[in-house]
């Protein structure tokens, strides 16, 4: 199933049909989009051009992962750009925030192509000093990355690391 997002002036939600596309304008409204279809394996998510800011998808985050099988399709890396705007604490003041990602225990299947995903680890760091920002993290297997930009990313410390893979 084909679902559209645009950014959009009239203040209607739309309904995600190509001709009234859901409203992605705003902070929020993108992560509201990605929760409604989240455990919807069959969806392809047609983002429209312009910048979306958003809070990420993934169990790092403590939103919603995405579904095995979605596929987030945006117009190309210089027309999408998705904008993460904040982290969840992992502990010992540890921060991390994630732009897409499914469960640790994913089948796989995701796709994810034709835009940027900003990790605004610059304005991030300013409010989490130890952060933690990655664009994708999928687990599983048949995973599709393609014609994707990561911006602005930052790396964790090893101890971190090996805590957040650990179960």
């Amino acid at each position: 199933m084909n679902l559209y997002v645009e950014q959009r002036n009239d203040g209607r939600p739309g309904d995600g049909s190509h001709n009234l596309p859901f409203n992605g304008d705003g902070d929020g409204k993108l992560d509201a989009i990605l929760a409604s279809v989240r455990t919807r394996s069959d969806v392809v998510l047609n983002i429209g051009p312009g910048l979306y800011p958003f809070h990420g998808v993934g169990f790092y985050n403590g939103y919603d992962q995405l579904a095995d099988g979605v596929a987030i399709k945006g117009c190309g890396p210089t027309r999408t750009k998705l904008l993460l705007t904040d982290a969840v604490e992992q502990g010992n003041g540890n921060h991390f925030c994630c732009g897409l990602s499914n469960w640790f225990d994913g089948k796989g299947g995701i796709t994810v192509s034709d835009l940027t995903i900003d990790c605004n680890a610059r304005e991030l760091t300013k409010k989490y000093p130890n952060l933690g920002a990655v664009g994708i993290n999928l687990f599983g297997r048949d995973n599709s990355i393609q014609n994707v930009c990561i911006e602005d990313a930052a790396g964790l410390r090893k101890e971190i690391i090996g805590t957040l893979h650990e179960e």
